[in-house]
């Protein structure tokens, strides 16, 4: 009896340690740290005849999330990034799509006008829960089962867009860092460089 009890400690033990190596190696930090002027700073008002977007990123695995605006990509959104892009007043499109997964593309369409700033959240909807913790249970050919079944259910992919008024969404950004910075952090400390460094 006692062993048992030892050995369901021990395997306890276990998981909880590799949760945390799991979840230490997801988030990425590059000790430059975000404050509410930073991202005020950084988000600022759009340029004159412009509108601005914003779209960041809370949580998710650590790697790279390529999202396009009106078909060109984005810098890379990391778990504690956001992203800010100037665009003409009018019709828009948010498009992500992960090459690992057989889902259909995430849309988000939405129009905006001159002076003003939309901010917008990337997270994954419940059919990318399915996907991811089908992913993180066994690998990939439960990944790539929960994708197909996920793209033949619905044609909305494994993302949501979500809209966020002023208030929320400057709540959110005190918490997170530019993507443009992270990305050059990493990239200079890797050596590898994957993204211009002006």
């Amino acid at each position: 009896m006692r062993v048992e009890l030892l050995m369901r400690a021990g395997r306890v033990g276990l998981a909880v340690l590799i949760a945390c190596a799991v979840l230490g190696c997801a988030a990425t930090s590059t000790g430059t740290g975000s404050t509410t002027a930073t991202a005020s700073k950084t988000v600022g008002p759009p340029k004159p005849g412009q509108s601005r977007v914003v779209l960041m990123r809370t949580g998710g695995a650590g790697v790279d999330w390529r999202v396009q605006l009106d078909g060109q990509l984005m810098d890379g959104l990391r778990a504690g990034t956001f992203v800010v892009r100037d665009r003409p007043p009018g019709h828009h499109q948010f498009m992500y799509a992960n090459a690992a997964q057989l889902a259909r593309p995430s849309l988000q369409e939405f129009d905006t006008v001159a002076g003003r700033t939309y901010y917008y959240r990337i997270d994954l909807n419940e059919r990318g829960w399915l996907v991811e913790s089908g992913n993180m249970q066994a690998g990939a050919l439960p990944m790539l089962v929960t994708s197909a079944i996920a793209a033949a259910a619905s044609d909305k992919g494994l993302y949501d867009f979500i809209p966020l008024d002023e208030k929320a969404a400057r709540a959110e950004l005190a918490a997170l860092q530019p993507a443009e910075e992270v990305n050059r952090a990493i990239d200079l400390k890797s050596g590898v460089t994957t993204r211009p460094l002006d």
